[in-house]
């Protein structure tokens, strides 16, 4: 699932960062219903989108997290409740974000992972030497005697010098 969270303005709010607004929450709940299993389960998936959910500020502030925290965690003025949605249709395994430049943390917040991507340009601001990208890595394996599929993910950091960093979640 991609969401643009823009850039500034959560829902009526007229001032901070953007979000996942109240009508892609209602588009994504809808749009869950169509992709349900042989075993009436949600199909688990990933999410991306740029500007952190309040939930990042939460796990970072209570020390769940592996990686780098350099970055005051820049998302809206309080919680958006795409978490909460996420949490309800049981279908998020993991976020993925980006926004921060100096931070490239990772953990898991109440069930779901909450992943930061790492600075990969030249341009603006950002500390030497944390140049690199974020690898997501799917495995999908079937179960030949329900016919289910299931996916599971690994990440890691990939630096500008190849060499590779685990923060693990």
């Amino acid at each position: 699932w991609i969401f643009d969270t823009k850039s500034q303005y959560c829902d009526e709010s007229k001032f901070g960062y953007g979000c996942i607004n109240k009508s892609q929450q209602e588009w994504f709940r809808n749009k869950s219903q169509k992709y349900i299993d042989k075993s009436n389960q949600y199909i688990s998936g990933v999410a991306f989108f740029h500007i952190p959910l309040y939930e990042y500020l939460i796990m970072g502030n209570e020390n769940l997290i592996n990686g780098y925290r350099n970055n005051t965690v820049s998302c809206p003025n309080g919680h958006s409740d795409a978490f909460k949605t996420f949490q309800e249709t049981q279908n998020i395994k993991a976020t993925f974000c980006g926004h921060d430049h100096t931070n490239d943390f990772a953990g898991n917040y109440k069930g779901i992972d909450l992943v930061y991507g790492r600075k990969t340009g030249y341009g603006s601001f950002g500390p030497e030497g944390l140049k690199g990208a974020r690898v997501i890595k799917f495995k999908e394996t079937l179960d030949s005697q329900t016919g289910l599929v299931s996916v599971t993910y690994k990440t890691y950091i990939i630096l500008e010098d190849g060499t590779l960093e685990d923060p693990g979640i």
